[in-house]
């Protein structure tokens, strides 16, 4: 790694995560697959094509690639990890729990499974565990992005949207990649939204230019989010939303929001 930054250079795995981080699939699928030309067991290019499968919303084409690599590795947290990942996109949580389980069992503590299975107590209401596996990641790398938006997420499905937009403040600010931005940022969009629940009514307005500079800010958000590329339509279905939001506010407290909004 060190010798190919010397080198001015870069191997394609690193192209091919490079390109994953843009949402590029066609050139990521381009750089791993001649990564793995070069040596079919490559385990970095097998769990890359993997994930660009996944993220192209291919399962078995993923399954097949995180298998591979389970074969050519069996000591190797990756093909487990995947799969897992994979059996918890087609909602089958024990399946996807005991392969991440198998994750961990060969890299005790490894943050993307800890961060995998939080996902999965979130999607069953298990709030405090994933919060406490969330912990262990943030206790080992504090600024982890990928750990203080998923974080975020769980504290918004925990109804707890002040704690949220803390965590999503960090995850903004720890971002390094396009992905890990555009994601925290439209998160940190939800938690703002989110913040403004219940703030205002026909008869209760004192919050209203207080909402209205959350419902800007939250746009704001989106537009930096949208302008990644990444996340079209979860950016599009939150865009309604904030509308949705300040439709409401204007018609219930026209003066109020004009102080607040733009």
């Amino acid at each position: 790694m060190i010798l190919a930054f010397w080198m001015g250079c870069s191997t394609a795995v690193d192209r091919g995560e490079e390109a994953l981080s843009h949402d590029d699939l066609v050139g990521a699928e381009r750089e791993f697959r001649s990564a793995l030309e070069s040596d079919p067991a490559d385990a970095q290019a097998l769990y890359g094509l993997g994930w660009t499968f996944y993220m192209a919303g291919e399962q078995p084409a993923a399954n097949d690639a995180f298998e591979q690599l389970v074969r050519a590795h069996p000591e190797s947290p990756l093909g487990y990890r995947g799969l897992g990942s994979v059996a918890a996109a087609r909602g089958e949580v024990p399946a996807a729990r005991k392969h991440l389980d198998e994750a961990l069992a060969r890299a005790p503590g490894d943050a993307r499974s800890l961060q995998s299975l939080a996902l999965l107590d979130m999607r069953e209401g298990k709030y405090d565990n994933a919060l406490s596996r969330l912990d262990i990641i943030l206790d080992a790398e504090p600024a982890s992005a990928v750990a203080l938006q998923t974080r975020a997420a769980v504290l918004l499905r925990a109804d707890r949207p002040d704690e949220a937009l803390v965590a999503a403040d960090g995850a903004v600010s720890s971002a390094t990649t396009p992905r890990e931005r555009a994601t925290a940022r439209l998160t940190r969009a939800h938690a703002l939204m989110a913040t403004s629940d219940g703030r205002v009514g026909r008869d209760n307005c004192a919050d209203a230019p207080a909402v209205a500079s959350w419902l800007d800010e939250a746009d704001a958000e989106l537009d930096r989010a949208q302008a990644a590329g990444i996340h079209a339509l979860e950016v599009a279905d939150a865009r309604r939303e904030v509308r949705r939001r300040r439709a409401y506010l204007d018609a219930a407290c026209p003066a109020g929001a004009a102080r607040g909004g733009q």
